[in-house]
């Protein structure tokens, strides 16, 4: 629908603003009405930072506006505020997000899990006001204003007010307050002025970054910290970055009062500076920006890292027993990255020395620096056994010509075959090395693969075998010669179930305490988390393993031979109604806590649950349980209420209302279809009542001689037994008024075609056709009665079959 009439977007002004200043100007009644003009219907569009819905506001504009959609979300939204920090993927998906109804949009951009709240209270600055009025005539909702974190205005260096309006939620309620009626003229208050440094920069970044669209990968954002870290010395030689000291550096830059005011307190183990490689929040990125270096303009303008990151070369031989020590003679290397994206090298030179480090390289002394050694070639190797059968030279004195420590000079000498004491004089006892490990595991693998010759014939092993054996490709690489003279016949491609389950069973001997211990951390870890004081987090299969940090765990193979560990996580993680019960217990004791009782809706979304327990009977039960112990003030016990085994047992899969549903009942055919017409706006948080179970009641009514919404209304009454077994809420039946307004919004045709083609194959023998109605059935027609009235004489078979 067209609209004859829309005011012109301000400077920096919010789609809301403009929505307000729409509503204040056509003097509507209702805020739904707006809603409808401008997003369909939709209340995404109702929120000051990422709103949706934007295609169909272009759409609904007059004709010739000057208006794309791309235009509003680049110039009066907080989309640049984000899609620097995303990758072009999401940054794309969240663009789209916004100009469709979508309401995920949150959840793209990767903010929903972030403790760093929403803006609650619409903000202004008192002297953007009276310059806006005197310039425009009225004043309006600032863009820059509304960023979490910006506490002043950039502009004019003075902190921001707090407004009337209540956006907490403003995503389910759709009121339209402008500014202008909204904001009371106040006296301007000065920022303070240990803070004011900091806040106004904080501001001007944000401002910024919102009328300078940077298009700029995530990848790249994360090098350019890495850089910054680096020039600042707080990334060690083997590219980690020393937290500890990029703590210290962040306190002495941020007063830990203004980042707990700011919900971005460091102070906790796990907190965004700790984890600054997945920081998602804008707000955490602007901090971070302006500790490394001050200004996002500058941080966005700076020169890229270049293409070649360790420099076009040649690259120096860093073996200083070489003759070309420091020279530059390597000419290529092999790249790769590193878990945090930072680029690798590995340089070879031709004396047989190889050495690997980190990059970008940030200046010219950096390729003079060796990360890791991974072989130190002949020359290396012909001269450290000179020195070491010479039994006057010391130890000691042989690391210092080998540039290297006395531990490394033993681990080579063992690598080497080099004789030790007493073979040897002053030379002390041999060291462990990888390649004793190899040596110990030669044997077992050896006997593995003759035990499967024995029992094998070459044709059978090449014709059974299909997948790569493990023992196989184990004497491969470290025994090779050894294989080839005992199997001569066979390829690569071998694998053998018996040397499988072999190897399976000795490494379940071998990790049997292991396995014990494993399982106990298991336990104690989930213990850990159930224990945090701050908002719960979900435990998981992948969050136990991820805490627990041990490589064993991320084999293939790893939980066939740790039985104990793989049932400890099973009786470990959360299933959906226990994590709920836990999101209810935080909330009810954080409510007690700060001494609040919040209305019922609000208390839900606190906990994060509304959606899961407007679905379910048994969750929105467990609702009003915890809701009922924060009113009577006291705390939830860890022990869910009787009934919760039978739901997890169900796995509340499907059925929205939590009952068994028959997979050839008419609820069965009719759950997961889109029954409601597509022009009508639904809310299920709202709804008193799920459309499936109204159908059903519908149906039964009918086919009992029901012809109109009253009738249904007083047959549903008259039969609650049955209305509970529907699945609708006990002592909650709906009147006639609510049945109309149902009917009003259900696609009749989709429900007559599954109901016709359900009546038709469950009752075959009743080759009945529909009847035209010609009755009066009131305001609304009922949904089935052309269909079902031919079905009265067997009334009671069909409502047997309904669930």
């Amino acid at each position: 629908m067209k609209i004859s009439h829309f005011t012109d977007f301000l400077p920096d002004e919010t789609v809301y603003s403009v929505a307000c200043r729409y509503f204040d100007r056509m003097q509507f009644r209702s805020y739904s009405i707006v809603s409808q003009h401008l997003f369909g219907g939709q209340t995404n569009g109702v929120v000051t930072d990422l709103p949706s819905s934007l295609e169909h506001l272009i759409q609904a504009l007059p004709p010739y506006h000057r208006y794309t959609a791309d235009i509003i979300i680049d110039q009066h939204t907080l989309f640049p505020l984000y899609a620097p920090f995303l990758s072009f993927e999401r940054s794309s998906i969240l663009r789209h997000r916004m100009k469709a109804g979508s309401p995920a949009v949150h959840w793209i951009a990767g903010i929903t899990t972030s403790k760093v709240s929403r803006v609650q209270w619409l903000r202004y600055c008192p002297a953007c006001v009276d310059y806006d009025r005197l310039t425009y005539g009225e004043c309006y909702w600032h863009r820059v204003h509304q960023v979490p974190g910006v506490l002043v205005c950039p502009i004019h260096e003075i902190m921001l007010e707090d407004s009337s309006v209540n956006m907490a939620h403003g995503y389910n309620v759709a009121q339209f307050c402008s500014a202008e009626c909204s904001v009371n003229t106040l006296p301007q208050h000065r920022v303070p002025a240990h803070l004011c440094a900091i806040l106004v920069q904080i501001a001007r970044n944000a401002k910024w970054l919102l009328e300078q669209p940077v298009s700029i990968d995530q990848g790249y954002v994360r090098q350019l910290y890495l850089s910054l870290l680096a020039e600042r010395g707080l990334v060690a030689t083997r590219g980690r970055v020393r937290y500890a000291k990029l703590k210290k550096v962040a306190l002495d830059y941020y007063p830990a009062d203004l980042l707990e005011k700011l919900e971005c307190g460091i102070q906790s183990k796990e907190n965004w500076l700790a984890n600054w490689t997945v920081i998602r929040h804008p707000l955490h990125h602007l901090l971070f920006i302006q500790l490394l270096c001050e200004t996002t303009q500058e941080f966005f303008t700076k020169p890229h890292p270049t293409s070649a990151p360790f420099g076009n070369g040649p690259w120096p031989c860093l073996n200083p027993l070489c003759s070309h020590f420091q020279e530059r003679v390597i000419t290529s290397y092999t790249l790769r990255h590193s878990p945090l994206n930072r680029p690798i090298a590995t340089f070879a030179c031709l004396c047989g020395f190889k050495y690997s480090r980190s990059g970008p390289d940030i200046d010219d002394e950096a390729s003079f620096r060796i990360g890791a050694i991974s072989q130190y070639g002949d020359v290396w190797d012909q001269q450290l056994t000179t020195y070491w059968l010479d039994p006057k030279i010391p130890t000691s004195q042989i690391a210092c010509l080998m540039h290297v420590s006395t531990k490394t000079v033993q681990r080579q000498a063992a690598r080497l075959g080099l004789p030790f004491a007493p073979d040897i004089p002053r030379r002390g006892k041999r060291p462990k090395i990888h390649q004793d490990s190899i040596n110990e595991q030669r044997d077992t693998y050896r006997a593995l693969w003759e035990e499967t010759r024995k029992s094998l014939s070459d044709a059978e092993v090449k014709k059974t075998v299909k997948a790569p054996s493990q023992a196989y490709y184990w004497l491969w690489e470290h025994d090779r010669e050894w294989l080839k003279e005992h199997y001569t016949s066979g390829g690569l491609s071998l694998r053998n179930e018996q040397l499988l389950q072999s190897r399976i069973q000795m490494l379940r001997n071998h990790y049997s305490q292991v396995d014990a211990d494993l399982a106990k951390a298991v336990m104690e870890t989930a213990e850990e988390i159930r224990a945090r004081s701050d908002f719960p987090i979900r435990i998981t299969r992948q969050l136990l393993v991820v805490q627990l940090s041990n490589n064993l765990l991320k084999k293939s193979n790893a939980f066939n031979i740790l039985p104990l560990t793989s049932h400890a996580l099973e009786k470990a993680i959360e299933t959906s109604p226990a994590f709920i019960w836990r999101k209810l217990q935080w909330t009810v004791r954080s409510c007690l806590e700060e001494q609040i009782v919040p209305p019922y809706h609000v208390f839900l979304r606190r906990a994060r649950t509304d959606d899961a327990t407007s679905a379910h009977p048994f969750l929105r039960q467990l609702g009003q349980i915890a809701y009922h112990s924060l009113c009577t003030g006291t705390l939830l016990s860890n022990q869910m209420p009787e009934g919760s085994v039978e739901v997890e047992k169900r796995g509340l899969s499907g059925n929205e209302n939590g009952r068994s549903v028959t997979y050839n009942s008419l609820a069965a055919a009719c759950t997961g279809k889109q029954l409601m017409l597509s022009n009508v706006i639904v809310r299920p948080m709202r709804q008193e009542y799920d459309l499936v179970p109204i159908l059903l009641l519908t149906t039964a009514a009918v086919v009992n001689g029901a012809q109109n919404n009253g009738a249904v209304a007083r047959w549903g009454y008259q039969n609650p037994e049955l209305l509970r077994w529907f699945g609708l809420p006990e002592d909650k039946f709906p009147a006639k008024s609510t049945l109309r307004k149902i009917y009003a919004k259900v696609d009749i045709d989709s429900f007559e075609s599954i109901l016709e083609t359900w009546l038709h194959e469950t009752f075959p023998l009743q080759q009945n056709k529909a009847i035209e109605v010609k009755v009066d059935t009131g305001s609304t027609y009922v949904p089935g009665l052309r269909l079902l009235r031919s079905y009265q004489y067997i009334a009671s078979e069909v409502v047997a079959k309904l669930r």
